[in-house]
């Protein structure tokens, strides 16, 4: 074997190498339930809130005693109709939106 073949040998295993070595160190990827199970669990399954539903603009809010805003929004409720009551509302999260599927007043 002459040198010119040695050093093309080598060349390519070191580049072998140093491609393999780049998958290898990489860190695998997780979902962010798996990075913070905490931020999700609120928004698995149905969730339910008290407090006054409002209308701000074409939004409505669920306001509650001591806490901030809940964005509420609805295809099943007519949310209009609860406007200014003390509700409790069942329903589920999409992103920062709580979906009502059912509005009980609260006398």
């Amino acid at each position: 074997m002459n040198k010119q073949q040695l050093f093309l040998g080598l060349a390519v295993v070191t580049t072998a190498g140093i491609l393999l070595s780049g998958c290898i160190s990489q860190s695998p990827t997780t979902s962010t339930e798996e990075q913070n199970p905490a931020m999700t669990t609120q928004k698995q399954g149905d969730t339910t809130m008290s407090g006054q539903l409002i209308q701000l603009g074409e939004k409505y809010y669920l306001q509650r005693t001591g806490e901030s805003q809940q964005e509420v929004d609805s295809y099943s409720v007519d949310l209009a109709s609860y406007v200014g009551q003390t509700v409790t509302i069942t329903g589920q999260f999409s992103g920062d939106t709580l979906f009502a599927g059912k509005i009980e007043t609260q006398q």
